[in-house]
This record gives structure tokens, sequence and C-alpha cells, in this order.
């Protein structure tokens, strides 16, 4: 029987972020996934300014850095019906030099796996949880490969198809579009000039975002029975149907990878929290990629609840308690949910065949356009709530006092 401070299942990004994290503040953690590789995709993730506080946090950035683009400005043009709408949301008008970075994804996660094989104090696990059961001291994980772990906290960071959260009877709250996004890389003879251009057509939004001088990713939202369609098209005539969805905007396309495809869903858990077990990232919700939320807000995901880790340790206290897991499930409601009913009612209203829904959403473009305290308001909002790591270096010094299981634990460089 294995015992550890913290099992985290699931080894995407918000899994290893909360790894490292956790091992830098000297935890014992293993880490379970089935599939352990980086996965090849062409997807990126907008990363904003307070996300890559706590990849600087880690030490991984300027690893990362260099493959990242600087979103300095979004436009949104509305083409649902005519006259068409545009509207600008420069970063300046908050002070700021960008909201964030464009990271394509298989670079994070391949740096962030890098950084976790660098602690000793973290061990993988390639396998499938098959059962847990938690009581007043512990929780036991048993493993498909027949091994059994003991730990005092589960961190369920498994995706939208949670094993964890399947096998803790937490409900779920699901919602299809009936969309698909189509996604890849594309050369542009025209400079993006850090501005990130979200187009709005009647099956969905198509987004150009910066990637390079005269490179974008490009996330493209349809109708499936249309995506479908499209998808097989040959590459000319594909690259015919995403130069119109772009109205030139960029001059003319050159497709470089795609594209590559997934179903849009929303879903949110009934709770965040089971016995000695919590959610996080897409475990706990999925959101549509109107306003770039998902990674975000998994970050916060990571980082309220490595907060809560940290500051039971260091007062002595159980660090899967069940009044440590409520704090952390009450902070991250109150971020999650207006969210996900935004990000919801949005796309519903850019979808849905109704006029009126239309018209209203037109008009609040143009309010947010022409009202500058409202649209500076919105993009605060848009950019998340205020946080930072909470405990830094000297912190988190301190909880590795705190922490008796660990005998692999190295000091903190």
């Amino acid at each position: 029987m294995k015992s550890t401070d913290v099992v985290i299942s699931g080894a995407g990004q918000a899994g290893l972020v909360m790894a490292n994290l956790l091992a830098k503040a000297g935890f014992d953690i293993i880490v379970i996934d089935p599939h352990l590789e980086t996965p090849a995709t062409n997807r990126t993730a907008a990363i904003m300014n307070q996300g890559i506080e706590v990849l600087n946090h880690l030490g991984c950035w300027q690893n990362i850095a260099p493959h990242a683009t600087r979103m300095e400005a979004l436009k949104i043009i509305d083409k649902t019906q005519h006259p068409r709408i545009e509207a600008a949301f420069p970063s300046r008008d908050l002070g700021l030099k960008q909201f964030g970075f464009n990271t394509p994804l298989h670079i994070l996660h391949k740096e962030l796996r890098r950084l976790a094989h660098n602690y000793k104090n973290i061990s993988f696990y390639e396998t499938v949880i098959d059962h847990i059961t938690a009581d007043k001291n512990k929780i036991s994980i048993s493993l498909q490969n027949k091994q059994n772990i003991t730990a005092k906290l589960l961190i369920a960071a498994d995706g939208r198809q949670s094993r964890v959260r399947e096998l803790s009877h937490i409900p779920l709250w699901r919602h299809d579009y009936h969309q698909t996004a189509l996604t890849g890389y594309v050369e542009h003879t025209q400079n993006h000039h850090h501005i990130s251009t979200e187009l709005h057509y009647p099956g969905g939004p198509f987004t150009l975002v910066p990637l390079n001088e005269k490179k974008s990713s490009f996330v493209w939202l349809e109708k499936s029975p249309d995506a479908h369609e499209i998808l097989k098209l040959p590459k000319t005539q594909f690259l015919q149907a995403l130069q119109r969805k772009s109205d030139d905007v960029l001059g003319r396309l050159h497709l470089m990878d795609g594209p590559q495809s997934w179903p849009i869903i929303a879903q949110y858990t009934k709770k965040l929290t089971a016995p000695r077990t919590a959610l996080i990232a897409e475990a706990a919700h999925v959101l549509t990629p109107l306003g770039a939320q998902g990674l975000n807000l998994s970050l916060r995901d990571v980082t309220n609840l490595y907060d809560m880790i940290v500051a039971a340790a260091r007062a002595g206290q159980d660090i899967g308690h069940n009044a440590v897991l409520q704090k952390y499930a009450q902070q991250r409601t109150q971020d999650i949910s207006p969210r996900l009913l935004g990000t919801h009612l949005l796309s519903q209203a850019l979808v849905h065949d109704h006029l009126i829904l239309h018209d209203m959403r037109r008009i609040g473009l143009q309010m947010v356009r022409d009202i500058p305290a409202l649209k500076n308001f919105l993009m605060r909002q848009g950019l998340s709530p205020d946080f930072s790591l909470a405990y830094t270096l000297s912190d988190a010094l301190t909880v590795r006092a705190n922490v008796t299981t660990s005998t692999r634990a190295t000091p903190i460089a």
C-alpha cells in the first residue's frame, strides 16, 4: 500500500500545473493518467496575464514564451445581419500591454511534463482508477493495475469524462449546442498586429488568434451537420471556405495545419467536492470557446485550491478535511457560475434563429462599443477576478515544515 499526500487524476495542463505547484511547496504527489504522453494537437489557448503569473511562479514560462504570441486587442465583427457591427477592445484601455498570450497547447503540456519530471516528489502512474473509498483520515484508491494508494486528498483533473467524478457519484448538467469546432493554423498575407478577430455568423463565431507576425490559429464554430460536410471537402475547397469565413480580414490565407475538430458542449457539476475529493478544470466545468474562458477558469481552480491546501498545511490542519474543500467550492462557484451562464446565453443568442435574440445581442454589442465605462467593466470581468498566487517561496518553505508524510521531497530551490 503506497501512501502520499495528494493524488491527482489527470495529467493534462491543469493537473500538471497543480502537481508542480504542490510539489514545489513540498507535498508528495502521485499523478495518475492512462495516457501520459504529450497529445498531438494543433489547438492553442489564450492564457490571460494572471495565468502567465502562475507559469512564471513555476519557472517554466521562459521556455514557453518564445512559442507564444501577445494578444493586445480583441475585435468583434458581427455579420449575422446587415449592416455589420464592429467593436474593438484594446488592452491599452485597461493600462495593459496585452490581455495575455496565445500559446500552443502541445508546447505548454510538454514543458509542464518536463518540469514535473524534475521533481523527486512527483510520481506518475500510467493506469486508471478503479475504485475509491474515503473515511475520516484518508482516501483509499484502487488502480486497474492492482496497486493501491492512500492519500489525504484526491484531485480530479481528468477531463470532461472524469472517472473520479463518476466514482464519486457527482451529478452533472450538460448541454449539447449541436455545433462542432474546427481548428488549425493559417499563414496570411497581412499582419494581425496582435489583434484577435472574432467574426459572428449565424452558424457560430469564427476566430483568428495571433501566432507570430503573419500566422494565426483559427477556431471555426459551425452547426454540426454543416461542419461535417465542410470536413469532407478536399483541401483546396476547404481553404476556399476558410477564406470566405475569414472575410479577408488578414488577406489571403494558406492552411498550414488542420483541420481538427471537436463537439461543442457546456457542462457543470452540481458539486465541486466529495469526501476528500476536489474537482478542477474540465472535470468540473466545460464552456464554449467564446471569450477564451476555459483554460483560464481552470487555472483559477488550480490556484484557489492550491491556496486552500497550503493555508491548511501551514495551520497544521488536515488538507483533505471537508471544511477546506467547502471553502474551495464556495469560492469557485462564485467565479464559475456567472461565466458558464454568460457564455451559454451568448452562444444561444448567436445560433438561435429568433430575430429578437439577434437584435438584442447586436444592440448590446453597440452599447458596449459606445459606452467606455461599460466596455472597460466587461473587459475587466472577461479577464477574470484579480488573483495571484498567495503563497510565495518563503510561504512554501514554511508549508514544507508541516508536510510530514513525504520522505522524498527535495529542498525547494
